[in-house]
Order: structure tokens, then C-alpha cells, then sequence
């Protein structure tokens, strides 16, 4: 679905454009009846009629009629008019980069189309434990994952295992891609280009109530919901506890709520209960959140 619409403009955007042709590796049944995968042959100066059709699930059409005409003026095949790029990238082909402390490795099937692929290092930034890597574009989507590997620079031993490999997203803000150390490399997968560094992540998830503020509100609650944030958002477990016992908790990951529903046969009136939550992140940072109520 990323290749059939305009992911460029979709990530920039949020418009939903869609494509009239079918990259190479979008292989959704739906195209299965395409001609030429929706690419047109114009070899004349005339000018041609392009319809194009779209129909709903209920039947309902609409109609749009574009003239399409042949400019040789405009046809390039210059090689100065390419982009500057550091690789070419085939998109049924394995491809790897390698420079200055990364190592990426794109396997067959990754890409929708063959890329003309794009790589800057820059300094580190100010709580990183890298060069900062620009991957390409953010822009462009992945089928599948490919293998990123960066080298760490500056890191102190007791912070490897808080290391993560981290992709900057905007506002100053990261989110985790992971990682396991080969040497001094920390290599992790990812189905994103952009930017990436090492970063690391010694902060436990923080658990606040979200539909009460005491316990005593809890006593006629049908369910407790709790807000969780943490630094590098990706929870890795948790467990809820009613006075001591294994108890269902719903984890909303999207929008980072954990609730539990009042189970009458476990909370019974009159009596007084404890719910234990804990929760680690995906560097082992840990937390508990416990709260006694009355019912």
C-alpha cells in the first residue's frame, strides 16, 4: 500500500495520492489485470486523451479526462540532470554501503523500484554516542527490513547495555530501533531510511492514573486506566497483579494506555485491594506502579 500511493506526498502531506502505474516490486493481487503496469507509450507529437476511471465499492464513478502530449524538448536522458548519489540500489538485488562508521545492507525485495541511494555523515549530536548518519530520504518506503549497523564513538562501558540504535524524527524527538553489539557496533534492522545515531536510554517508563486522581474514586470505577511514558516509547513487558494474583491488563501501545476492567468475581465489596503494575522498556528499565482502593 506504500507504493500505491505517493508516499512523498502521503509523509509530507497526509494526502492520499495514488499512483496510475505500478512500481516493479508492488506485487498487490489487485494489479493482477494491469496492461504494461499502467505505463502509457507516447512515440508521436499528437495530442492523446487520457480517461481515467475510479469506481467505489457501491458502484459510484467518477471521471477525469487529461491531454497528454509528447514534448522531445522536455524528454531527458542526461546523466547531469541525475541526482548526486553515493550507490545505485536494484530493488530485486542485494545492496550494501558501507563509509565511515555504518554498514548497511539492503536485501532483495526491500525497495519498490530502484533507488539512486543518498548517504551524508554529520557530527555527533549533543547526547550521542555516534556520528550522525543520514540514510537516505524518509521519504521513500521499504518492503522489507534491512540491516543497519553504526559504530559507537565516545560510549562508556557501563552505558552498553543502555545503548540503542535511534532514529530522529522531528522536535527533537527520537524513537528506538534497537540493537545488539558486534564488536564495537551496535547492528539493529529497520523498514525506515533517515537519520540515525546512537543514543542511549537510562530512564525507566513513568506510570500516572488517567480516570482518577485517589483511590476513592475508585470505588465505584468500572475499570482503572493508567497513561505510560518513557523516553524511547516500546514497551518490552508487563504485568498487572491484584493483591498479588496475575490479573488482565489491556495495553493500548498506540496510545499508551494500560487499563483493567473490575472483575466482580476477583474485587469483591467492602474490602480492601492492591494493583500492582510492572513495566519494562526495551532496555530494561523497570517501574512499578502500585495503588491500594477500597470497593
Amino acid at each position: 500500500m506504500n507504493s500505491f500511493m505517493d508516499f512523498k506526498i502521503f509523509s509530507s502531506l497526509r494526502r492520499p495520492v495514488l499512483r496510475l502505474y505500478i512500481e516493479p516490486n508492488n506485487h498487490l493481487s489487485m494489479f493482477s489485470f494491469s496492461r504494461n503496469r499502467g505505463r502509457i507509450e507516447v512515440k508521436d507529437n499528437n495530442t492523446h486523451t487520457l480517461k481515467i476511471l475510479i469506481d467505489d465499492a457501491a458502484g459510484n464513478r467518477s471521471e477525469a479526462v487529461v491531454p497528454v502530449k509528447l514534448d522531445p524538448g522536455k524528454f531527458v536522458r542526461d546523466p547531469d540532470f541525475l541526482p548526486v548519489y553515493n550507490a545505485y540500489f536494484s530493488y530485486n538485488e542485494s545492496n550494501k554501503y558501507s563509509s565511515e562508521g555504518i554498514a548497511i545492507t539492503v536485501p532483495p525485495g526491500s525497495l519498490y523500484d530502484d533507488i539512486y541511494f543518498q548517504y551524508e555523515v554529520r557530527p555527533a549530536r549533543p547526547g550521542c554516542y555516534s556520528l550522525t548518519h543520514y540514510v537516505h530520504k524518509s521519504d521513500v518506503p521499504l518492503q522489507q527490513y534491512y540491516r543497519l549497523a553504526i559504530e559507537a564513538a565516545g560510549l562508556p562501558e557501563h552505558l552498553r547495555s543502555k545503548a540503542t540504535i535511534a532514529q530522529f524524527v522531528g522536535n527533537g524527538r527520537y524513537v528506538s530501533v534497537g540493537g545488539t553489539w558486534e564488536g564495537n557496533r551496535l547492528v539493529s534492522r529497520s523498514r525506515n531510511f533517515g537519520v540515525f545515531c546512537i543514543r542511549t536510554d537510562t530512564v525507566s517508563p513513568v506510570i500516572r492514573p488517567l480516570n482518577f486522581s485517589n483511590p476513592d474514586e475508585l470505588k465505584t470505577a468500572n475499570s482503572i486506566r493508567l497513561t505510560i511514558r518513557d523516553d524511547f516509547p516500546g514497551i518490552q513487558s508487563y504485568r498487572a497483579e491484584i493483591d498479588g494474583k496475575w490479573a488482565l491488563l489491556e495495553y493500548d501501545s498506540k496510545n499508551n494506555l494500560f487499563e483493567y476492567k473490575m472483575d466482580p468475581k476477583r474485587i469483591g465489596t467492602g474490602k480492601e485491594h492492591t494493583l500492582a503494575v510492572r513495566v519494562s522498556d526495551q532496555l530494561n528499565n523497570k517501574t512499578t506502579y502500585t495503588i491500594r482502593f477500597y470497593r
